[in-house]
This record gives C-alpha cells, sequence and structure tokens, in this order.
C-alpha cells in the first residue's frame, strides 16, 4: 500500500512538470504572434510615410505648372489682338483693308507708361499712317500721317523680285520659316539710288532688320539685336522633397524661380528724346508734321532715332538712351519739286567742300566725288581725308548749297 502511494505520487509529479512545460511553450508562442503585428505596421507607417510625400511632391509640381499656364492664358487674353488693332486703325482711317498697301502691326511697350501697343502702319494713294492702340482697351493713343518720300511714290515696281520673294530670302538666311516668326513686315525704298526691299521681324528675343535688293535678291545688309521688349520670361526649378532620414524628418520644398527681364528705368523715355531733338532744332511739336520716336541699338548702346519735317527740311536725330546726348542729326532741305537747270559739275561741288573745310585738294587724299538723288534732290556726296580726320558732304548738285557733313 505504501508503495502505490509513492508511485502515484511520482506519476502526479510528473505529470505536473509537463503541464507547466506546455505552458511556457504556449506563452512563447503567443509573444512571438504578438511582435510581429507591431514591426509590421511600423514598416506599413514608414512606406505609407513615403507615398504621401510623393503624392504631396507631384500635386505641388501639377500646381505651379497649372498656376503658370493659367497666369499665362490670362496675360493673351487681356489682349485685343492683331486683327482687331489692324481693324481700329483702318476703320478710323476710313479704309479697307485691300485699299491700302504695306500694312504692318506689332506688339510693343511704351517705355514711359509700360503700357503694351500696336503699332499700325500702312500706306495709301502716297500717304503713310502711324497709328498707336492700346492692346488692352483698343483706344487710339496717337495716330499721324506724312507723305510717302518721292523717291518710293515714284518707283517702277516693273522687274522687281516681289515682297514674297524678298521674304522667302532672308528667312532662308536666318533659317526660320513665317510661322515662327512675329512683326513680320516687308516695305519696299530707296537707299543712296537703290531701290531695296526692308524686312523686319521678331523671334526668339531678337530682332532682325535685312535690306534686300529689289532687282536682284541679294541681301546687301542684316543685323540681329536684342529685342528690348521681348516678353519677360519666368525661371525657376521645383523643389524636391528631402529624404527621410534616421530620425524620419520631412525635406524642404525647392525655392520660387526669379523673374528676369530687360529693365527700362535707366532710359530717358521717348517723350524726354523727343523734346531733346525738337529743342535741338528750335521747333515745336506743333510746328512739325510725321513726328516719329524709336527705341534702338547702335553698338550695343541703346538710342532714340527721332524723325521729322517741315515745310523747308527733314529732321532726324540719335539720341543716347540713358544719358539724352545728341549722337548725330541730320537736316535735309526739302524740294517743292522737280529740279530744273543743269548741276554745278564735281569741280564746283569739290571747291565748296574744300572751301568749307579750309584745306585744299593737295593736302587730301582718297577723295571721292559721286552724283546721287536723295529725297529726290540731285546731290554730290564729297568724301576724303586728311591726316587728323574723314569729311563727308552733300551738296545741293544745282544750287551748290551744303545740305550736311560729317567731321570724324
Amino acid at each position: 500500500m505504501t508503495h502505490n502511494k509513492k508511485v502515484l505520487s511520482l506519476i502526479l509529479a510528473l505529470a505536473l512538470m509537463i503541464a507547466l512545460f506546455a505552458g511556457c511553450s504556449a506563452a512563447s508562442a503567443s509573444s512571438e504572434e504578438l511582435v510581429t503585428p507591431k514591426a509590421t505596421a511600423k514598416t506599413t507607417s514608414a512606406e505609407d510615410t513615403s507615398d504621401t510625400a510623393e503624392e504631396v511632391t507631384a500635386s505641388t509640381t501639377s500646381t505651379a505648372a497649372e498656376t503658370t499656364a493659367t497666369a499665362t492664358a490670362d496675360t493673351a487674353s487681356d489682349l485685343i489682338g492683331e486683327t482687331a488693332a489692324k481693324e481700329i486703325a483702318l476703320a478710323d482711317a476710313g479704309f479697307e483693308e485691300d485699299w491700302v498697301s504695306d500694312i504692318w502691326v506689332k506688339l510693343d511697350t511704351d517705355d514711359d507708361t509700360g503700357v503694351q501697343e500696336y503699332e499700325v502702319e500702312f500706306r495709301e494713294s502716297g500717304t503713310e499712317y502711324d497709328y498707336e492702340i492700346n492692346a488692352t482697351t483698343g483706344d487710339i493713343i496717337s495716330k499721324s500721317t506724312e507723305p510717302v518720300d518721292d523717291d518710293v511714290a515714284s518707283i517702277d515696281t516693273t522687274g522687281l523680285i516681289g515682297e514674297d520673294a524678298a521674304k522667302e530670302a532672308v528667312l532662308t538666311d536666318a533659317g526660320l520659316t513665317e510661322s515662327e516668326v512675329t512683326g513680320l513686315r516687308v516695305q519696299l525704298d530707296v537707299d543712296d539710288g537703290v531701290t531695296i526691299y526692308e524686312v523686319e521681324f521678331c523671334q526668339g528675343g531678337n530682332e532682325y532688320d535685312y535690306d534686300v535688293n529689289a532687282n536682284t535678291g541679294a541681301i546687301i545688309s542684316k543685323s540681329v539685336e536684342p529685342d528690348d521688349n521681348a516678353t519677360t520670361q519666368t525661371s525657376g526649378s521645383t523643389g524636391s522633397t528631402g529624404s527621410t532620414g534616421s530620425t524620419g524628418s520631412t525635406g524642404s520644398t525647392g525655392s520660387t524661380g526669379s523673374t528676369s527681364g530687360t529693365s527700362s528705368s535707366t532710359l530717358i523715355g521717348k517723350t524726354a528724346a523727343q523734346e531733346i531733338a525738337l529743342e535741338d532744332a528750335g521747333l515745336t511739336e506743333s510746328q512739325v508734321s510725321g513726328l516719329k520716336v524709336k527705341q534702338d541699338k547702335d553698338d550695343g548702346i541703346t538710342v532714340y532715332e527721332v524723325e521729322f519735317y517741315t515745310s523747308s527740311a527733314e529732321y532726324e536725330y540719335e539720341i543716347n538712351g540713358t544719358t539724352g546726348a545728341i549722337l548725330s542729326k541730320d537736316v535735309e532741305s526739302k524740294s517743292n519739286g522737280a529740279q530744273t537747270g543743269s548741276v554745278i559739275g564735281e569741280t564746283a561741288a569739290k571747291e565748296a567742300a574744300f572751301t568749307h573745310a579750309g584745306v585744299s585738294e593737295r593736302s587730301v587724299s582718297n577723295l571721292k566725288v559721286k552724283l546721287d538723288t536723295d529725297d529726290g534732290i540731285q546731290v554730290y556726296e564729297v568724301e576724303f581725308r586728311t591726316s587728323s580726320a574723314e569729311y563727308e558732304y552733300e551738296i545741293n548738285a544745282t544750287t551748290g548749297t551744303i545740305i550736311s557733313y560729317e567731321i570724324d
């Protein structure tokens, strides 16, 4: 009996040990199950953060692009357009488009007011019309008319290559197509007795000016200069989100691009340039006709070209755009009709120039004398050099009067 009790006790102890061992194993398994979901949750949270950051970056970039596109579209939609500007000018002049020639429209910005305007020019029956139209409201800011130069009005167009051929020649030279350029203008003119086509257009922030021989199609001259009125562009890179570091900090957004463009704050403006030229000529605005002021570049310097005329003379000035200094001026007498009588001859023209310069023919070199026609007036162009200067004269071929001269 005693022996059986001992055996029973041993069996019970063994069963208790087995039960205890089984309980520890179950607890360990339960602990592992609890730890694993937490780790998974942590990993999922990191992935969600990365996805969210990428979504924010994409959203920011998309919003910036949409904002820029909307602003550009709004700016363009504010303008009346070249067609409307042209119609306003023609209606004011009382013409239909097929009645006029050499019509040209260009979007520009007034240096003084900063107002965008359309410049509209055309010719009809020997008169040239110039209009400035407010590009937003369509109001006529200014208008002027002037007679077309006698040389231009009397051009015989027989045998000329035509405007289309001149246009094609310069676009081929520039490596461009008509659809790639703006402000395209082709105008027939006379320069030093040669009939030419003046071709102008803008592309890629540059202004192109060509002179093409109207008979042969040869390019006589060309220039490419920055267009001061080119639309200001905005540039800048989109910032990127920072990487998640060991501390899990969020990256910063990139900086906004800056706006750049040509500043006109240092220029004197068209109005001041006009006043300087008129004051030098001893005239008022009401005393002149055909007043034009154009901003241009000459050897890298911004200048204002001012032109006007009276009943007796034509004036051309070049004014430094920054200082207001008069860089050059040309005053030519106007002829009231065709000249009659014989010319004075080259010898008399030379003597008139030498007398004015205070030199003798023996003391000069590179002497040139040429009979030419300028604005309907026959003139002698006399050029020569001395040891210290270069002289250029225009002398009325009928009267012997010195029309203009330059000493460099």
